[in-house]
């Protein structure tokens, strides 16, 4: 019997090993896999931008990098990612400046979604690309408080288990494309415009009474005291709704937050739900994305007011 126990110890110990082995290996190279949005923005390293973009899928697709950069003669980069909260947010940008990188303006789409972002989005926080950076100390506390300490435990201390529990993320396709250097992501500078004009969806979503996540709201100051430390100009801005959704929800909370934070860290806050293309469906694909021609022509009206705005 002691002797069972011993090789069953043994084996235990070798197995977890091996595990965590290749565990350190995965944490090296699937980052480096830049087809994928978020690692292509992290293989960004001592560079200079005039300005990032930052946010959810109303960031993600409806900027034109280029657009903006001709119209103000600046360089920017877009950092936002579909379907993302504000922690983040948070996350991505502070992790792209502690790469080395230089930024004169974080420029951040900002609305009723972001700051409820629970109630907004099916996965708010994706928890599963930032394991390979588990081990630095903010992001391994984002963990910690949407995860729970148990969970953070088991994936930083028996670090095989965060790979088990997101292997259909983390699947041979996605490890092969780590070998890959080319990027799609290249020529749009982060953003994924949506260019079927013939898509069109006007389901209206369930009328809803908005409020501000607590952790919604603890993470957008976190974002905003970091740019304070760094030094870097902030411009909040929401993009275009299609006028029709426009009052269907109640936002007073989220609006009254927004206005307070804005006054707070003195902010400009530039709102675009109104704009004379909201009233036309011919530049939206659904009440709350553009399309390409909406997107180009959006792309055009932020940069004009830009230029007021941007730190040279």
């Amino acid at each position: 019997m002691k002797k069972f126990l011993i090789k069953s110890g043994l084996f235990l110990l070798l197995f977890l090993g091996v595990n965590s082995l290749f565990t350190l290996y995965l944490d090296f190279q699937l980052p480096r896999n830049v087809r994928h949005k978020l690692f292509w923005v992290f293989s960004h390293q001592q560079q200079h931008f005039d300005f990032v973009i930052a946010g959810h899928s109303r960031a993600f697709n409806l900027v034109d990098i280029p657009t903006i950069q001709k119209k103000t003669n600046t360089t920017g980069l877009n950092i936002a990612l579909g379907g993302s909260g504000l922690t983040d947010n948070y996350l991505i940008f502070r992790k792209f400046i502690e790469n080395g990188n230089h930024v004169k303006n974080l420029i951040v789409q900002i609305d009723i979604y972001s700051l409820n972002s629970a109630q907004s989005f099916g996965y708010p926080f994706h928890d599963f690309l930032f394991l390979p950076y588990i081990y630095t100390d903010y992001i391994g506390d984002a963990i910690k408080r949407h995860r729970g300490w148990l969970r953070y435990f088991f994936w930083k201390y028996l670090p095989c288990t965060r790979y088990i529990e997101f292997n259909s993320k983390y699947d041979l396709e996605f490890l092969r494309s780590s070998f890959r250097t080319d990027s799609g992501w290249n020529r749009s500078l982060g953003s994924k415009i949506f260019y079927d004009l013939n898509y069109k969806n006007f389901k209206k979503p369930p009328a809803r009474k908005y409020s501000v996540a607590p952790i919604d709201s603890l993470y957008l100051e976190k974002l905003l005291e970091f740019t304070r430390e760094q030094t870097i100009n902030v411009v909040f801005y929401t993009a275009p709704v299609y006028y029709k959704l426009q009052g269907y929800h109640n936002t007073q909370i989220p609006d009254r937050f927004l206005q307070e934070i804005c006054q707070k860290y003195q902010i400009p806050h530039l709102d675009f739900t109104a704009l004379a293309l909201c009233q036309n469906q011919y530049y939206f694909r659904d009440y709350n994305h553009l399309n390409s021609a909406g997107t180009l022509l959006f792309s055009e009206i932020l940069s004009d007011s830009l230029n007021h705005y941007l730190k040279r």
